[in-house]
């Protein structure tokens, strides 16, 4: 999911939907001016921000590429620009409001906390600050959102997280999986609009030179998006297996879908190299209770 906050500058705290951010390019773009007083971007920060959304690799999430993709639309324009901080590799909750001053240019002050001095170098300005993946840190990406709410009432935050931040003023935008085909639906023309089978030819065009989506491939290719439920890493770690297989080989050997959807980038997080790593990743973020109960409904056909 998406979750976007922001508070006005009568110091009262409002929230407005993801659309909304793409209408108020006036304000939030730029990337002139540093929130701590100097002058040009900080590194990883302002027009870098833009560079990276369009650079990042398509293997990202599909929440990054979302808030990357509204950073980029409010990137050119007057304010005080679009700043990223990536929390993905941040394993300590303790490091979160350094590594967003550091996105943002902020050094520390000895003796001061560290989310006080980035309060007052933002202060005022016009910023928009995406969190880029705040699910492990949940507790201290709230705790600076909401300080930076009240604090900076014209700074826009945008955070993907699986969950929500749970703090005032936050508008939680819910990210769908793509979509899928029917079951039964054969026109290759119809089938093409869909984006889990967009997402699939393009990543099989990386992998098996002169691939093409044509009416010989059609139906095996939207039989792999829905098996796969339109969920963008097992599609793209599907599309990579075309190196060595076709699609019709690959759709047959989906039973044993976690052999199969291995080879994810080298670079990437670890929990973007495999369906494994992300399932993983995914079960140790939930509390006890919820493994149990998810351990206890797993048992059901479909489960």
């Amino acid at each position: 999911m998406v979750c976007l906050s922001n508070a006005h500058g009568d110091g009262a705290s409002s929230a407005f939907a993801l659309a909304d951010a793409t209408d108020r390019e006036n304000r939030l773009t730029g990337g002139s001016h540093r929130p701590d007083g100097g002058t040009g971007p900080a590194p990883g920060s302002g027009p870098a921000a833009a560079s990276s959304a369009r650079r990042r690799p398509a293997a990202s999430r599909a929440k990054s590429r979302l808030a990357l993709q509204v950073a980029a639309q409010v990137l050119d324009g007057a304010g005080d620009g679009v700043w990223l901080a990536e929390l993905a590799p941040v394993a300590d909750p303790e490091l979160v409001a350094r590594t967003v001053a550091a996105a943002l240019g902020v050094g520390e002050e000895p003796g001061r906390p560290m989310l006080d001095t980035l309060a007052d170098a933002v202060a005022d300005r016009y910023l928009l600050v995406v969190l880029d993946n705040a699910e492990h840190v949940l507790g201290a990406a709230a705790k600076l959102a909401d300080a930076m709410m009240r604090s900076c009432p014209r700074t826009c935050l945008l955070v993907t997280s699986r969950e929500p931040l749970g703090i005032s003023g936050e508008h939680v935008f819910r990210v769908p999986p793509l979509a899928v085909p029917p079951a039964g639906l054969a026109d290759p023309a119809r089938l093409a609009a869909f984006e889990s089978v967009q997402l699939f030819a393009e990543h099989a065009a990386m992998h098996r030179q002169g691939f093409a989506f044509d009416d010989a491939n059609a139906a095996a290719v939207a039989a792999v998006c829905i098996r796969l439920d339109g969920i963008p890493l097992a599609i793209e770690l599907a599309a990579a297996r075309l190196g060595s297989l076709s699609v019709s080989e690959v759709g047959t050997r989906l039973d044993q879908r976690f052999r199969l959807l291995t080879g994810g980038s080298r670079t990437a997080l670890p929990r973007h190299q495999t369906l494994r790593a992300l399932i993983d990743w995914s079960y140790d973020l939930l509390t006890p209770a919820e493994q149990i109960e998810l351990d206890r409904l797993s048992v059901f056909a479909g489960g």
